[in-house]
């Protein structure tokens, strides 16, 4: 990847609000969030993927941002991407700043409405 300024961190929330997000109202389907974790790391910014297990019921085997369906208990679709977030890599909500949404992304043989939130290390990771 090539290496960019903390400009580019600062300027991701600013093209975020200034665009109309295409959020989908589906009520059939299931909803479900994922964080966009972007990171820095030697001066290079990363997305971190992961790989969902073959025993999950839905995508198994899938790449993908970490996050999943959302529970009763979520209090919102953030909160649902954040618990799943700790669940599946540890990454603790404290540690987490949200700076905007992505357009849902709906996946339809299994039905689920999927909302990805934007969220960029402030700091270098030592993974």
């Amino acid at each position: 990847m090539r290496h960019y300024e903390k400009d580019f961190i600062d300027e991701i929330p600013k093209i975020l609000s200034s665009r109309k997000r295409r959020v989908v109202k589906h009520l059939p389907f299931y909803h479900a969030a994922v964080l966009v974790p972007l990171f820095q790391k030697r001066g290079e910014f990363y997305l971190l993927l992961t790989k969902r297990s073959d025993h999950v019921k839905y995508h198994k085997g899938q790449i993908s941002f970490p996050g999943g369906a959302a529970k009763e208990e979520d209090s919102s679709l953030e909160k649902a991407a954040l618990r799943e977030a700790f669940e599946e890599i540890g990454l603790h909500e404290r540690d987490v700043q949200i700076i905007g949404l992505l357009d849902d992304v709906v996946t339809h043989t299994s039905e689920f409405i999927v909302t990805p939130h934007c969220w960029p290390h402030p700091i270098s990771v030592s993974f």
